[in-house]
């Protein structure tokens, strides 16, 4: 099944299981909330298509709320395998985008979307976040859409490796 957002036209193809009973889901680009009703038969298409009529939401804002960076760490992301191996990336602020596009920390990787992904940092907790990447982010070989991260996780986004890691405010190596 094909559903586009109707805030931000991104596109996702999930599979019919996974909305199944489900009415409502969430973009992970923008972080709408829109219903998905299945489209009265168009013959033409390849594919299964959705309907999407946005809602408001009121709590649809949280996503901007509690984004914090902790006073008492330094967050980072370092570059393990790929064109830029050996290149750290310290977090100044608690919403970081990673890319190949107009992003935060670009990622010269083929294989990587404009904007992948995203790292959130809500005080004494990291997520990392996809957004909506053509190719996926990947956790021990497990696609993740959205997930709690601790320090010295791996992830791969394209034919590149990343780590998180965090120190000791007062620590420097």
């Amino acid at each position: 099944m094909i559903i586009e957002c109707p805030q931000c036209k991104a596109k996702y193809e999930i599979p019919e299981e996974k909305v199944k009973g489900k009415n409502k889901l969430k973009c992970s680009r923008c972080q709408t909330v829109f219903e998905i009703m299945e489209a009265k038969g168009d013959s033409s298409s390849k594919k299964d298509t959705a309907k999407i009529i946005q809602q408001k939401v009121e709590d649809s804002l949280w996503i901007n709320e509690n984004l914090k960076l902790p006073d008492d760490r330094k967050i980072s992301v370092a570059v393990i395998k790929g064109a830029r191996a050996g290149f750290i990336f310290h977090l100044n602020k608690p919403y970081v985008l990673i890319g190949r596009g107009k992003v935060d920390l670009i990622i010269p990787d083929k294989e990587v979307s404009r904007k992948h992904m995203a790292i959130e940092v809500r005080n004494e907790k990291i997520f990392l976040r996809d957004l909506g990447s053509t190719n996926g982010t990947f956790i021990n070989d497990d696609k993740v859409s959205i997930t709690e991260i601790t320090d010295q996780t791996e992830f791969k986004i394209g034919q590149t490796t990343l780590m998180l890691i965090t120190t000791s405010q007062g620590y420097e190596k």
